[in-house]
């Protein structure tokens, strides 16, 4: 990967970390975790990991993980000028994955 393309998916993923915030049952975890909140940044991994927090029954949760993840696309995509953000399948079947890209 080129400097300026990891650059320019750096950007994007610190611009998404706001809309991410606003959903409070989630919790930031993982490499970007580390380096932007215990670390001076010494790299950044180009994608964002979460954990759901709450202790809800399994259909419960689903629920509301489904739904963040569409209010969160939603204002990636009315937020960030040219942001399209998609949901994708992950582990256990269902679309537990966004991808985002912006045209430059």
């Amino acid at each position: 990967m080129a400097r300026e393309d990891y650059a320019a998916q750096v950007a994007l993923l610190v611009r998404i970390l706001p809309y991410v915030a606003k959903e409070k049952i989630f919790a930031l975890k993982g490499g970007t975790a580390i380096n932007l909140f215990y670390r001076d940044l010494p790299r950044l991994s180009v994608d964002i990991d979460l954990t759901y927090l709450p202790l809800k029954d399994r259909a419960e949760s689903l629920v509301e993980i489904n739904d963040a993840m569409d209010r969160i696309a939603a204002a990636i995509e009315g937020g960030i000028t040219g942001a399209k953000a998609q949901r994708i399948a992950g582990g256990g079947g269902g679309a537990t994955r966004l991808v985002t890209r912006r045209r430059s």
